[in-house]
């Protein structure tokens, strides 16, 4: 049909359109392999940033980890240290108090010292225990404050100790080593809590005393300047009898006999003796006899 010549254009053909399409068919799979090329390179790409994006991620919990955990620690030695500044407060109040309560204690002393020079004997002993009692108080409150500032000091020391850890650059610590130092700051400063409670018990008993020998010096001034009031007063009465009766001595002198005398004498006597003994001030013996010698 087509003859010699057309079958072997037909065949040239054919191969041709072979040829075109096997080289088409190279190309297209050298496009794809490019494009494979490329497609790898990005996944290479992605799977580096993907693993470089998770070692950021855990760097930076590790570091939202450290930040907690130093806001923890910190936050806890913020407390500790606003516990320690308010026992040092507490400690510095009780210290005031202390200082005040030996000041009074020392007023109470010289009050009842100048009252007792100034009573009469059973006054005086009064008090003298009272003055024993009020001394030996202001031993046992100097003891006590020097207890106060002993607890002042390691109240500093102890706030001193948590004001470096917290200016100290935070380390990596162990567990288990956190876990001691928080125990140990914990019995610390409940130590502290218990001889600051310890120290206001003690001083709250020293300012009840004082105020008991407040209220007993109180008393014992209120009964010497009654028993001086009482005294000025007798003695005012016990003038006026000596006076009376020293005029009536007198008007008998020379005209009643000397029984007269004697017995007025001797009623004189009598009533000056009982007033002395009553008030305490002379011998029973000596104020009569010397305001008879005087007559």
């Amino acid at each position: 049909m087509f003859g010699d010549d057309g079958l072997e254009r037909l065949n040239k053909t054919l191969r041709q359109q072979l040829s075109d399409r096997g080289e088409h068919a190279r190309c297209a799979l050298l496009t794809t392999d490019a494009r494979l090329s490329v497609l790898e390179g990005e996944v290479r790409k992605q799977e580096t940033a993907l693993a470089e994006a998770r070692r950021r991620a855990d760097d930076e919990r590790q570091e939202r980890e450290q930040i907690e955990e130093k806001y923890t620690r910190t936050e806890g030695e913020r407390n500790e240290l606003k516990q320690g500044s308010n026992l040092a407060a507490q400690l510095s109040a009780e210290k005031e108090a202390t200082t005040r309560l030996e000041k009074e204690t020392r007023r109470l002393e010289y009050e009842l010292e100048s009252n007792a020079l100034a009573g009469n004997c059973a006054t005086q002993s009064g008090e003298a225990k009272l003055t024993a009692r009020i001394r030996a108080l202001e031993s046992e409150v100097k003891s006590k404050e020097a207890e106060c500032a002993r607890a002042w000091a390691e109240v500093k020391a102890s706030a001193l100790a948590a004001s470096t850890s917290t200016a100290t650059p935070p380390r990596p610590t162990p567990p288990q080593s956190r876990r001691t130092s928080t125990s140990a700051d914990e019995l610390e400063l409940a130590n502290l809590r218990q001889m600051l409670d310890s120290k206001s018990t003690e001083l709250s008993k020293a300012q009840e005393q004082v105020a008991n020998l407040r209220r007993q010096c109180d008393k014992a001034v209120n009964e010497k300047m009654a028993l001086e009031k009482r005294s000025a007063r007798e003695i005012e009465e016990l003038q006026s009898q000596n006076e009376d009766m020293g005029y009536e001595i007198q008007a008998l002198r020379g005209d009643k006999p000397s029984p007269e005398v004697e017995k007025l004498k001797t009623k004189l006597a009598e009533a000056t003796e009982k007033v002395a003994i009553e008030i305490g001030l002379l011998h029973p013996k000596a104020l009569p006899s010397a305001i008879v010698a005087e007559w």
